[in-house]
């Protein structure tokens, strides 16, 4: 058997662990401490170190050191670090959460950009998915850690998880084998042909409750359909009677024709009279429109020398705009360069009163030497003065060129001064010009009001009157037409032809009730004969029903035995019964006959040892077995040579104890 022991673990920074070193030398331990000391931080960090989860199943959750005030200590480590004995081979694993800190481009402190895994197995640098495989792989399976480390994980799974592990596990036998020397079980697997068992008896119990419902719908439907089975007529009086209304019919549509073709002559004529009087009135519009287009005509005749002074207004104001715009700028230009002007003169001025200063200037000969007070040689006082002089010179030299550049750039600006004020000049003049000009042409167009076209009256033109009297006299015609009218007689015999063919409907349904009254007997007759081989069907599924249940309870008893016997305390049940006796899976663990759920703390513990023995021996490994609650339960049923570790709640400080 694979067995895998914890050697030692070590916290660093890893929720609130600052440096904590667990020693367990492949034994086994017992971790005690009052609440919220940290013990259920170990198996978390156990966890989490393998496989980056803890016991509860979250990833990353929580792992860095919080200050008193819920606030993250950032620049620590925060790892664990963990020796393992795998079958004698000792393999150091480390996981660390390292924070990632960049300074951007341009500032001066670090910004966190987040956390990163970092892994390493036997102190050489891992890639977390490399890790990973290799845990998995060459260690123990996430899952199966989970199981045969955690008493309490296996109950903590879906039932129906638990019992696909658990059938798994049994290896039960074989439905052959089940139903062999049972005649009917043999046939029931024939039919079954290598389906499944659930599914088959689904079917049979949803044909049983189809098969009941026709038959509890049969009686029903025989009274629904006798109910509906009409009375006997004298079937030649009506036969006699809708040959009268066939006749009585074929003479009134014969009158409602003739009446039906006077309407049409009479509604054509109108017709003809209306599309005329829409012609009169076509031409009556077009009159009025020749009379509107004349007064428009003249209108814009009035308004010609109108049009003509609002355009040379137009055409002065856009000028006057321009000309605005202008002689802001050249204002400015005209402050901006007066501006360099004086600062230019004031330039000079200074490079002037410079010259003379310079000019003025006398040289004084050192020729006494300032460290031992000798006097200097002859040579070294001339080399003096003649540097003086020089320097002197290039001063002078200097301040005439700074002076002439000054002058040069005050003559340009001076240059540019005058255009500019010539310019600005201009701008002043044209903008009096516009100005009279704008107001000379708005007195002229007050002098001009605009003229508005006369406002046309159809009533009025002699045309349009004209037409008007035409179209009065075909109106005329018209109402003589239309006083003419066959609605009323059209009408009444178009009521005659309904009342007929209601009444003829009437009796062609009464009529058809004799073949009707023939097919209700004959669907009685079939449906009682239905009901017969309804109640075979339903005997015959029943039985099938009954072989499969008790199959199925054979199946219940093989399986649940294999599986019990694979455990010294747990029993499970793996089917249940309803209230009316259906069957339904399930998967519920019981010790000595009473349900997991309802156990104390003790007796789940030991059930959850016997869970971890039985899967440790079907995996063949053993890992370190972590059993919280330990203070709850004197005796523990762990896995002979498992390595222990409890986990118990006492008054004194955090501390681990090994047990030999």
């Amino acid at each position: 058997m694979k067995q895998i022991r914890l050697i030692n673990l070590t916290l660093r920074g890893w929720r609130g662990a600052e440096n904590l070193t667990l020693n367990f030398g492949g034994e086994s331990a017992l971790i005690s401490g009052r609440n919220a000391s940290g013990k259920s931080r170990v198996m978390d960090s156990f966890m989490w170190l393998l496989f980056g989860k803890d016991s509860q199943d979250r990833k990353d959750y929580e792992l860095r050191t919080r200050t008193a005030d819920g606030k993250v200590q950032h620049h620590t480590e925060c790892s664990v670090q963990g020796t393992l004995s795998i079958d004698g081979e000792v393999v150091t694993l480390r996981r660390e959460y390292k924070e990632q800190w960049v300074r951007p481009r341009g500032q001066k402190e670090e910004v966190f950009k987040g956390n990163v895994t970092e892994c390493s197995w036997n102190d050489v640098p891992v890639r977390v998915g490399d890790f990973q495989k290799r845990v998995n792989s060459e260690i123990i399976d996430d899952t199966l850690f989970r199981l045969i480390t955690n008493p309490s994980y296996f109950f903590a799974l879906k039932w129906q998880q638990q019992r696909d592990m658990l059938l798994s596990m049994a290896a039960t036998r074989s439905d052959e084998e089940i139903a062999a020397g049972n005649k009917d079980f043999t046939t029931l697997l024939d039919k079954i042909s290598g389906g499944s068992l659930i599914d088959y008896r689904r079917e049979i119990a949803a044909r049983i409750k189809r098969i009941k419902a026709e038959m509890a719908d049969i009686p029903a439907r025989i009274a629904q359909t006798e109910e509906m089975c009409p009375k006997e007529e004298d079937w030649a009086e009506i036969e006699n009677s809708i040959r009268l209304i066939g006749e009585h019919r074929s003479t009134l549509q014969d009158q409602l024709g003739n009446a039906s073709k006077r309407q049409t002559d009479m509604r054509s004529k109108d017709m003809d009279l209306a599309e005329q009087i829409a012609i009169l009135q076509v031409k009556q519009r077009m009159a009025v429109k020749l009379a509107e287009d004349e007064a428009r005509k003249e209108a814009d005749q009035l308004n010609e020398e109108r049009r003509i002074i609002e355009a040379e207004l137009q055409r002065a104001s856009r000028l006057n705009a321009e000309n605005n715009i202008d002689l802001r700028h050249n204002e400015e230009r005209v402050a901006t360069l007066s501006r360099q002007r004086d600062e230019l003169m004031q330039q000079l001025d200074a490079l002037r009163q410079e010259w003379h200063t310079i000019k003025s200037e006398e040289y004084v000969a050192q020729d006494v030497c300032p460290t031992c007070g000798q006097h200097l040689p002859e040579e070294m006082v001339a080399k003096s003065r003649e540097a003086a002089e020089q320097y002197k010179k290039q001063r002078l030299d200097d301040n005439n060129k700074r002076g002439k550049d000054t002058a040069a750039m005050l003559q340009s600006v001076k240059r540019q001064l005058e255009n500019t004020e010539n310019a600005l000049q201009v701008n002043r003049q044209r903008a009096d010009e516009y100005k009279v000009f704008i107001d000379e042409h708005h007195a002229a167009l007050r002098e001009h009001p605009a003229a508005q076209p006369k406002v046309i009256i159809a009533e009025q033109l002699p045309d349009w009157k004209i037409l008007q009297g035409r179209i009065d006299e075909i109106n005329e015609s018209r109402k003589s037409l239309q006083s003419y009218t066959d609605d009323e007689q059209v009408a009444n015999i178009k009521a005659q032809l309904d009342e007929l063919a209601n009444r003829e409907k009437e009796l062609a349904l009464t009529l058809a009730s004799r073949q009707l009254i023939d097919k209700c007997k004959q669907e009685v007759e079939r449906l009682r004969e239905h009901g017969r081989e309804v109640a075979q069907m339903l005997a015959e599924a029943e039985r099938e029903e009954y072989v499969a249940t008790q199959f199925s309870h054979a199946r219940i008893n093989d399986c649940e035995s294999r599986i019990n016997n694979m455990f010294h305390k747990v029993r499970f049940r793996l089917f249940d019964c309803t209230q009316e006796g259906a069957e339904y899976e399930c998967c519920t663990p019981t010790v000595d006959g009473t349900n997991y759920a309802v156990l104390n703390t003790a007796a789940k513990i030991n059930a959850g040892m016997d869970i971890i023995n039985t899967i440790c021996r079907y995996n063949n490994i053993q890992a370190p077995i972590f059993c919280d609650n330990a203070e709850s339960i004197n005796v523990i049923c762990s896995p002979d040579d498992a390595q222990l570790i409890r986990l118990q709640v006492t008054d004194n400080d955090f501390n681990v104890s090994l047990i030999k």
